[in-house]
């Protein structure tokens, strides 16, 4: 089994190491908790968990940040799929506001963890 911190890579896109498959999972292994799943999201919550003292195994059977995180541009968007009118009538206007504002915070974060590990990926934001 692999070990892997993202502050061992200032980039998931241009690594060539991390670009390459890992081996596969062999034999028994341990731990506190195990996320399914080496995209952004998956990352983010094992560097979260890893920070709270938790031993985390990651497992992704592809290549990691190499599926919808490495596909899709770089594109973090704020908002949900419908407009904030139609999602008012849907969902109340409370839901609503927590869903939008809930987007806009997964920018703070982001931006932290971009701050945090030194990762060069061009982050801006508008």
């Amino acid at each position: 089994m692999s070990s892997f911190h993202p502050s061992d890579s200032p980039s998931f896109w241009h690594d060539r190491n991390l670009r390459a498959r890992l081996p596969a999972l062999d034999g028994e292994h341990q731990s506190d908790v195990v996320v399914v799943g080496g995209g952004m999201t998956g990352l983010a919550v094992a560097i979260e968990l890893r920070e709270q003292g938790l031993d985390v195994a990651v497992l992704e059977a592809g290549r990691l940040a190499g599926s919808a995180t490495g596909r899709n541009v770089g594109f973090i968007l704020e908002g949900v799929a419908e407009s904030y009118v139609r999602t008012v009538a849907l969902w109340g206007a409370e839901r609503a506001r927590r869903a939008r504002q809930f987007t806009v915070d997964n920018h703070d974060l982001i931006a932290g963890l971009i701050d945090r590990f030194g990762i060069e990926c061009g982050y801006r934001r508008r």
